[in-house]
């Protein structure tokens, strides 16, 4: 039940483009600049994870989710990621029957529907911008697989449930973390080390709570 987590998947494309993003934007670039580094953070997340057609699956989904969540335009994305699906099943039919291309479909659509309106909510309650995204857009793309999932396997696991909310949280530093573990290492091993290791902690948290 936790098997998202660490797979693959439009959520993490999503929460390493939309650092990068923040970065950007932080350091007041053009918009043209900030799209531009957002999609070669995309195009880095595929080379990196290897283009097997499941990442980049990952990454249109993501790029789909990204844009929408920062812009705002969440009307205009439904249409994009309906007319993405189609494109793609057009392409590859096998698709439509491949449980990962459906997951990474319903997580994006959690995304969209679900993930602005958490965001929005927890900021009403005072929780900082940045930390309102990372605890919204995990728990709405754990939402919206949980009934795709129960399909799958046939249960539905109330322990399951309890403990992606308990592990979610540490989704994003374990991931920021281990992609810039992976980004600096080739170049400055020890500092790659140091990242590893703090990524180390939120992953032995995801360990803990799968295991008890």
């Amino acid at each position: 039940g936790m098997t998202h987590l660490v797979a693959v998947s439009g959520t993490h494309c999503a929460i390493v483009t939309g650092f990068v993003f923040l970065l950007a934007r932080a350091a007041r670039s053009p918009p043209w600049l900030v799209a531009l580094v957002s999609t070669l953070t995309v195009v880095g997340y595929v080379v990196l994870c290897q283009a097997t057609p499941s990442v980049v699956r990952a990454g249109l989904m993501g790029t789909i989710a990204l844009v929408a969540l920062a812009t705002g335009r969440i009307r205009a994305a439904m249409p994009a990621l309906g007319a993405t699906v189609t494109v793609l099943v057009v392409v590859d039919p096998q698709l439509a029957v491949t449980a990962g291309f459906a997951l990474s479909v319903m997580a994006t659509a959690g995304l969209l529907l679900l993930a602005p309106g958490w965001r929005d909510a927890l900021r009403r309650w005072g929780v900082p911008r940045g930390l309102a995204e990372a605890v919204a857009v995990p728990a709405a793309a754990q939402v919206a697989v949980s009934p795709l999932l129960a399909g799958m396997s046939g249960t539905v696991s109330l322990v399951s449930v309890v403990a992606n909310l308990v592990a979610t949280p540490v989704m994003v530093p374990a991931t920021l973390l281990g992609v810039l573990a992976a980004v600096v290492s080739p170049v400055w091993l020890p500092a790659a080390e140091f990242l590893a290791w703090l990524a180390s902690w939120p992953a032995w948290w995801l360990v803990l709570v799968a295991r008890h």
